[in-house]
């Protein structure tokens, strides 16, 4: 979840799985969803459960990754998203605008842009 954005149908398929688990679904027998996912999905200090929303988590790791590629000077792996998506030097790794990371992507024009 830290380096690929789920798409819709990924993020469906595992609140579905998680709420069959809380509301004790088993096989063909379907028991009443006493609460909306929505209100089961909220913090405790909201009313909720505190279950954490899969898209939310997934977009606040992939952010911090951001956060990392620019707060962070070195490493390896700034190297290779640079070397990789840097459209102005393209190479044998570089990725087609309709190929690649979206997120990635961005990361990289950004940190050129600045």
């Amino acid at each position: 979840m830290a380096f690929v954005k789920f798409p819709k149908w990924s993020i469906n398929a595992i609140n579905s799985q998680m709420a069959h688990f809380l509301w004790g679904n088993m096989g063909d027998q379907h028991k009443f969803h006493l609460a909306k996912w929505g209100l089961v999905s909220r913090k405790k200090d909201f009313g909720g459960l505190g279950i954490p929303n899969i898209k939310d988590y997934n977009m606040a790791l992939l952010a911090s990754w951001g956060k990392r590629f620019f707060m962070n000077n070195s490493g390896d792996w700034k190297n290779v998203i640079t070397y990789k998506y840097d459209v102005n030097c393209p190479n044998i790794f570089w990725t087609k605008t309709k190929f690649g990371s979206p997120f990635w992507k961005s990361v990289s024009w950004a940190l050129q842009a600045s």
